[in-house]
């Protein structure tokens, strides 16, 4: 054999052994491109999520008569709001429970505001379900004459999801909640 087919034998040999390494490398780039990419999107669009998660509704009438309203909401749509307690609901999301909701007093009335949801791929869920039943209900006071208006709480802040779910990769899933006090 000549030099040069001893060169190119090698040569051959040095690019199949050496094509894991590459492929590999190149994997792990685009992997990580695109994971960068996904985080600069959701840093995009967190602030507005966090806006429409932090909105609140206020109703100008006591808690019985606001509890009614609310209930009235519910049952224009039962599959995408749950009341489950006294002054608690759930708006659906994906599931029955994934935005929970809770009526405390202020003064002039009640407030009706988001305590927790879930998220997706770091990203919390539910600002246009709630937005949709928060229609609702000011299309059910409107009908008994109960004054309503928007306000806003401190955005939720995530934290790591109590119950021990895992996400599909099998990291600890987290949740948002409102802030304590």
């Amino acid at each position: 054999m000549e030099t040069w087919q001893l060169i190119g034998i090698a040569l051959l040999v040095i690019v199949l052994l050496a094509s894991p390494l590459w492929k590999g490398l190149l994997t792990s780039r685009a992997q990580k491109a695109g994971e960068d990419a996904g985080k600069a999107f959701a840093a995009k669009r967190l602030p507005a999520a966090l806006d429409a998660l932090s909105t609140t509704l206020d109703l100008q009438t006591d808690a019985d008569t606001a509890t009614e309203v609310i209930n009235a909401a519910v049952t224009v749509k039962p599959k995408k709001a749950t009341a489950v307690g006294p002054g608690r609901w759930h708006v659906t999301f994906a599931d029955r429970d994934d935005v929970h909701l809770r009526l405390t007093d202020i003064p002039g009335g009640v407030r009706l505001a988001v305590v927790k949801t879930i998220e997706f791929q770091q990203f919390p869920q539910g600002g246009g379900d709630w937005a949709k039943f928060r229609e609702r209900i000011v299309e059910a006071a409107r009908a008994r004459g109960v004054a309503t208006s928007e306000g806003a709480t401190p955005h939720l802040q995530r934290v790591g999801d109590p119950s021990g779910n895992e996400t599909l990769s099998g990291a600890p899933a987290s949740i948002w909640v409102a802030p304590a006090g």
